[in-house]
């Protein structure tokens, strides 16, 4: 049986599609109080990262902005104590301002030390005058930059939360601990379960109505402590404009120019069409006007170390083959045996 989560998240959808759980035996729990691993500090921090792409993304747009605020020297707290000190005198005294002037106010804030040591404050919320967001924070200089109307800030959520790593891979109290602070009236993303019945995993995906499928973020693993296989991938919502390009019959040259390069790269016609928000039917027939041809599907492997459930590497034939260097023939032998006793090697799917 197969799992779908669905988090809707303003114009955003973030899917993944998992297999049945199966906890390897021999990986448990580590006891309360040891370190973390890296592997799981990893893990925990892609995990924050999602979330707070998917809250910024159900709760601000075109009518907020991006602001950083630094300190002038001589104001600079001495500890991160002192600067969330700051940083909530600060929150307060912008509420009053929002209020006063008949704004809602939210945010969605991240404090961090650079390597130099100096403290920064990084805040998304409603806008407001440049002048009057540094006159109320009055401790140094301030930057603002407008959302754009895309909808999908992910990475913007992904420069905040880069800006923190330093200091949460330095200091061990802080490793677990969430990255960010959030307002309270802040909407949460709608989450969706499906449990898919009697269907078996594979990497097929398809873009929901109205949305488009974003083809860097299709990405397929394995579960490191379930063994569960899954695939990730996230969608936008159309345009107007893209909504309207989806059959239109003419092609301008940037769009032509960009479909025989991905042509020549050997890209699926599915994936074309994804890039250039286009029908995959109007595609193939461009591509066939042009004499060019989209690449074919491949089968996807994952290698995996016995015993192990963390993936040396996922991808086509050929990439595993420039990874375990093998010819292609020997490849697919040892796949249709499953693996050596050295490595385990499954056919996840085919590529979209």
């Amino acid at each position: 049986m197969l799992t779908e989560k669905i988090t809707t998240a303003g114009k955003t959808k973030e899917v993944v599609r998992s297999s049945r759980k199966r906890r390897i035996k021999e990986e448990h729990r580590a006891p309360r109080g040891k370190k973390t691993t890296e592997q799981q500090v990893a893990i925990n921090r892609n995990g924050q990262l999602s979330r707070a792409t998917n809250i910024v993304n159900a709760n601000f747009d075109e009518n907020c902005a991006s602001n950083g605020a630094t300190y002038r020297k001589g104001e600079e707290p001495k500890d991160r104590k002192a600067a969330l000190r700051d940083r909530g005198n600060w929150i307060k005294r912008l509420g009053r301002y929002c209020e006063k002037e008949g704004i809602e106010f939210k945010y969605f804030i991240v404090t961090e030390q650079g390597k130099n040591g100096r403290w920064h404050h990084h805040i998304i919320m409603p806008k407001i005058p440049v002048s009057d967001f540094g006159r109320i924070w009055g401790k140094g200089d301030v930057y603002s930059r407008d959302l754009d109307d895309s909808g999908d800030y992910k990475k913007l959520a992904e420069y905040l939360i880069k800006k923190t790593d330093w200091e949460f891979d330095h200091y061990e109290e802080l490793k677990g601990k969430q990255r960010y602070s959030i307002s309270k009236n802040l909407k949460k993303p709608e989450v969706e379960i499906r449990h898919l019945r009697g269907k078996r995993f594979g990497t097929e995906v398809r873009p929901h109505k109205g949305y488009r499928i974003l083809p860097e973020s299709v990405y397929v693993s394995r579960n490191p402590w379930s063994g569960a296989d899954y695939i990730y991938y996230r969608m936008v919502k159309l345009t107007e404009a893209e909504e309207k390009n989806m059959n239109k019959g003419t092609w301008s040259n940037a769009e032509i120019k960009k479909l025989e390069e991905m042509a020549k790269k050997g890209m699926t016609a599915r994936k074309m069409a994804w890039a250039l928000c286009r029908s995959e039917t109007s595609v193939r027939d461009r591509l066939r006007k042009m004499g060019l041809k989209a690449g074919k599907p491949q089968v996807i492997y994952g290698v995996y170390e016995r015993e192990k459930e963390t993936p040396l590497i996922i991808g086509t034939t050929e990439e595993c083959c420039d990874y375990l260097d093998l010819k292609k023939s020997s490849f697919q032998s040892m796949a249709s045996r499953g693996g050596t006793s050295r490595v385990e090697i499954v056919a996840l799917g085919k590529d979209i």
